[in-house]
């Protein structure tokens, strides 16, 4: 039996804890003062670090599935599963959401609080191209399919980036696009393309921080552009300066050697294993956090604390039902 890979179960917890830090987050940052240039302050800038977390995801899934070739009745049972998953899933949650926000339930309601799975929507739309891809995949023309992809929206992106940072106007053509979310192809494929190769640790650093640098620089172009504090997260998924934090991680956490006996590399990886569920049911922890106990803008290292309580509480969750039956059967893809 294959040993299974630490490196993996550890990028995953530490993607996780990137995901909530990005929702319980995502609040309105300000205005930027009229006649006066913004620029990200420290906590902007570490909170630039979770545009690589639904990338990881992505960027994960294609190193364990891009490499073998699947059937296209174990194909089809996974997009089956992800729109279960969607739908009652949705429907669980969008209940909890609509009890906590006390909004009331109706189908506009659930669609909106329960907007964060879309990363299931993503996976059927992946899982769909695989059944094409894996038949394509080993022939020499295959290259063709990243390069197009990375052209559009990755390289598109940061054109329009570097255009708006020099006429200060905002491009009519290019902008923010996540490309029907097509750009999460390109993570998930990309690892066969590298033939599982990974970056040294040295270079792996120098993609971080420059990928970081990227994403920095645009929250301080579109601030400044749009008068108000730029997100700087669900559109940067589809950037350079995403992948290459995407590439530095993945190379960083796949390269060390861990210790399996140490308590911090057991927990990371046990919140790594348990994902799935950190994913599903961190967002009512979010939104009660958000509603009942901190409504203004929560600092980075009080975020980072939170974050690890609620994707803890999570997995504790998951790992507790998904022993059960029934719901083992609602949780699995």
């Amino acid at each position: 039996m294959q040993k299974r890979n630490i490196g993996l179960d550890i990028i995953k917890g530490f993607a996780a804890l990137l995901v909530c830090m990005l929702h319980l987050l995502r609040v309105d940052f300000g205005s930027v003062i009229p006649g006066e240039i913004y620029f990200p302050n420290l906590s902007k800038i570490i909170y630039g670090l979770c545009a690589c977390s639904v990338p990881l995801f992505f960027f994960v899934n294609g190193y364990l599935v891009g490499f073998r070739q699947n059937k296209p009745g174990q194909i089809f049972r996974k997009i089956v599963n992800l729109f279960k998953l969607r739908i009652v899933w949705g429907g669980i949650i969008g209940a909890i959401m609509c009890i906590i926000l006390k909004r009331t339930y109706t189908f506009s309601n659930f669609k909106e609080l329960t907007f964060y799975l879309w990363f299931f929507e993503a996976l059927i739309i992946v899982y769909v191209f695989l059944l094409v891809w894996d038949k394509i995949k080993y022939s020499k023309w295959s290259i063709a399919i990243p390069i197009v992809l990375f052209m559009v929206p990755f390289c598109s992106n940061f054109i329009g980036l570097v255009l708006t940072f020099l006429d200060h106007t905002l491009p009519d053509f290019w902008g923010h696009t996540g490309f029907f979310r097509l750009y999460g192809i390109f993570y998930f494929i990309l690892p066969f393309y590298l033939k599982g190769r990974t970056l040294p640790v040295s270079w792996a650093i120098v993609s971080v921080i420059i990928g970081l640098a990227i994403i920095t620089l645009e929250v301080y172009v579109w601030s400044n552009i749009y008068g108000v504090v730029y997100d700087g997260m669900n559109a940067c998924f589809p950037t350079i300066g995403a992948l290459l934090m995407t590439l530095g991680f993945f190379s960083l956490f796949t390269a060390k050697m861990y210790n399996e006996q140490n308590k911090i590399v057991q927990y990371v990886a046990w919140l790594g294993r348990n994902c799935m569920g950190i994913y599903i049911f961190h967002i009512p922890f979010v939104a009660f956090f958000r509603t009942y106990i901190s409504t203004t803008y929560v600092p980075t290292v009080c975020a980072i604390i939170v974050s690890g309580i609620i994707i803890t509480m999570s997995a504790l969750i998951y790992s507790y039902i998904v022993k059960n039956k029934l719901f083992g059967y609602l949780l699995k893809i």
